[in-house]
């Protein structure tokens, strides 16, 4: 009886890794529970299944299928050996999730992996940020997902760091050529120097054109608001007016106002500014 849930447990285990990263790979998100209560289930079937088995055939097949067992179990063992080794976490579920879709091209998809979950290290990060330079979105989404300390150093590999599938080169690359200035502009977002961006700003934009990016004019209107010095004003009555909505939350106090703050306003370039500790 020990031997049997011995083996039962290990392949429950083994097959929720596996079905864990399937689910990542296929879905673009991770709910682990459901992939360890579908491993539950599919060895109960295996398990029911070999006792029918086992209780039909003759003795020496009885002795097969104990031989098939235990070799299931040393299995089932070098699967959470390797998956333990390998420290795949979430945060490095969506890491690989995203180099494999960018080996494929399918760069829009990037996006969508881990929208909805806080998990997040520097490497993920820092995939994002060369997902959405690559679509040219870095000035609009940036802040939308769960940040990392480190400023401007956290949008590019470090000495230390590792990929899975593309070469970390090819992202130091692009940012020194054809997304130059978003890295810029958002490095020195991420390093909370304003005067710096918004000189920066000035020699990419004009403020006369039609479009924008969303974080850009975020750090406009914060700009407008804070400096008393400043070299121009940026007026929109709609990030105005939810501006003034931001630091009336910010400054109400309690520990409710914080969650509220986040709720509302976590996606945005003031958020970051206000209330995440840069290093």
């Amino acid at each position: 009886m020990f031997y049997s849930l011995t083996v039962f447990c290990f392949c429950c285990f083994a097959q929720s890794d596996m079905l864990a990263y399937l689910w990542l790979k296929w879905f673009g998100s991770l709910d682990y529970f459901f992939c360890f209560g579908v491993s539950i289930v599919i060895t109960a079937v295996m398990v029911v299944l070999g006792y029918m088995v086992y209780r039909a055939f003759t003795p020496r097949f009885k002795w097969t299928l104990r031989v098939f067992w235990g070799h299931m179990l040393v299995m089932s063992v070098f699967f959470l050996i390797v998956g333990y080794l390998l420290d795949v976490d979430e945060a490095k579920r969506y890491s690989m999730r995203i180099e494999h879709l960018l080996m494929e091209g399918k760069i829009e998809q990037t996006m969508l992996v881990g929208n909805k979950s806080y998990a997040t290290d520097q490497h993920l990060f820092m995939l994002r940020a060369y997902s959405l330079a690559k679509c040219h979105h870095m000035g609009d989404r940036l802040f939308h997902y769960p940040m990392v300390k480190g400023g401007a150093n956290a949008l590019l590999p470090d000495s230390n760091d590792h990929s899975f599938f593309i070469p970390l080169s090819s992202i130091t690359e692009y940012s020194r050529k054809a997304a130059l200035h978003d890295y810029q502009l958002c490095g020195l977002l991420l390093e909370k120097k304003l005067d710096a961006f918004v000189t920066k700003f000035m020699n990419c934009y004009d403020l006369k054109s039609a479009y924008i990016p969303r974080h850009y004019q975020e750090a406009l209107t914060l700009y407008t608001h804070k400096q008393s010095s400043r070299r121009f004003s940026f007026a929109n009555s709609v990030l105005d007016a939810d501006y003034e909505d931001f630091v009336k939350i910010l400054n109400v106090g309690n520990d409710d106002s914080g969650t509220s703050v986040r709720d509302v306003y976590g996606n945005t370039y003031w958020y970051y500014y206000s209330c995440f500790a840069m290093k």
